[in-house]
């Protein structure tokens, strides 16, 4: 096992791009680290640089105590998990296991050893015999785990490894792969654009936008503090909610004017927050939870001024919840995610609307069609700068 740690380690190809700007990390010895972000963000080419598969531009990679940039791969210590498996199709599922290890001339007793060892650990004994296309794509996956577990490396690299799986099979890998980490662990690095799959696994989460490291951290402070906008928006399914609105005084203190809509802040929020103070009477970007938005008709009294009024377009009864969408009059907010895709429309009043998600108790009575108010938890809100998307927090 081995700490490993990149040290403003950037990737720069021939033609001028640059995927990978200045990425710092820090990654303990056990840890296991999701990186995580959109599509063409960098995290493939940043694991493909730990493992030795794309060179380094500028920066330092360490792994252990040792300066790694021009070590070939084979003699980095390190095993990848790739997303095709990348199995052998004529060999058995121990052949497959074990060939790395007879590649490197280990004893045939030692292979049998830590081929069975592995095979234990990943409940694959039955199927030694087989070849891959005999298996299941979860057995497949375990296969491909079980060949890097024989090797014993430093780390393990995992480059979007669930991807050709079934959504149930997905959610079943995960916490096998998690819980096998647990125990064997080995410090891992783990990418995916799945931000659930990474909010589910890793001890930290590393969020990427276009070859920018936007913020590290532990899953549940990148959800109830986000460092910015895109991080706010990005991480939380269904997302977070984020509007263009004003900073007003309203009749009980500090207020947020969606369109023509004011909605009083908790005075708890303001006392906690004395930056926001100097946002009075100018734009801010605000952000709300779906669960941070319900159904009054299922709560206690909800004072007026905490009320949001809505058109309800869809429902989606889940049984545990209802996820309910509906138009509300505001701008919705630019986060900077290539994946986000905001719809703005002009209303037969002239306003200007924009879908805003809730989840609601399942017992709330709402339907697609109707006109009703929503209550919302404004004690949870969030703000950001939008010269910046800087999030507001002191």
């Amino acid at each position: 096992m081995a700490e490993v740690v990149l040290d403003k380690v950037t990737k720069r190809y021939p033609n001028g791009f640059q995927a990978v700007t200045e990425l710092d990390l820090d990654i303990a010895d056990g840890e296991f680290l999701v990186l995580v972000g959109p599509s063409g963000c960098g995290k493939s080419t940043a694991l493909r640089m730990i493992a030795g598969l794309e060179e380094i531009s500028d920066g330092v990679l360490r792994i252990g105590d040792k300066v790694v940039n021009d070590v070939h791969p084979k003699d980095r210590d390190i095993a990848m998990v790739f997303q095709n498996y990348a199995l052998y199709p004529h060999m058995s599922v121990a052949d497959n296991i074990g060939f790395a290890l007879k590649l490197a001339k280990v004893p045939r007793s030692e292979i049998e050893r830590r081929v069975k060892e592995a095979a234990s650990i990943l409940e694959l004994d039955p199927v030694l015999d087989r070849k891959p296309g005999q298996l299941s794509g979860g057995q497949r996956q375990r296969v491909a785990m079980g060949r890097a577990i024989v090797r014993q490396p430093a780390a393990f690299l995992m480059d979007e490894p669930l991807s050709n799986l079934d959504a149930k099979l997905r959610v079943q890998m995960r916490a096998e792969i998690a819980r096998l980490q647990r125990n064997l662990g080995v410090t891992t690095i783990y990418v995916t654009h799945d931000q659930v799959e990474a909010m589910t696994m890793g001890d930290r989460v590393a969020v990427l936008n276009a070859g920018v490291l936007q913020q590290v951290d532990s899953p549940q402070t990148l959800y109830d503090r986000p460092d910015n906008l895109f991080v706010a928006a990005f991480i939380g399914s269904p997302a977070m909610n984020l509007f263009e609105g004003t900073l007003v005084a309203g009749a009980n203190g500090l207020a947020v004017r969606l369109g023509s809509h004011d909605l009083a802040l908790d005075p708890a929020t303001v006392s906690e927050r004395s930056a926001l103070s100097a946002y009075r009477d100018r734009p801010i970007v605000v952000g709300f939870r779906p669960e941070d938005l319900d159904d009054p008709a299922t709560l206690n009294e909800v004072p007026s001024d905490r009320l949001l009024p809505a058109k309800i377009e869809l429902v989606e009864a889940l049984g545990s919840e209802l996820v309910v969408h509906f138009g509300v009059a505001a701008k919705a907010a630019e986060t900077g995610d290539p994946d986000r895709v905001e719809e703005a429309r002009i209303a037969s009043d002239g306003e200007e609307k924009a879908t805003c998600v809730a989840r609601f108790s399942p017992y709330s009575k709402v339907r697609s069609g109707e006109d009703v108010m929503i209550a919302v938890n404004t004690r949870n809100f969030h703000f950001f700068d939008p010269s910046n998307g800087a999030a507001i927090w002191g």
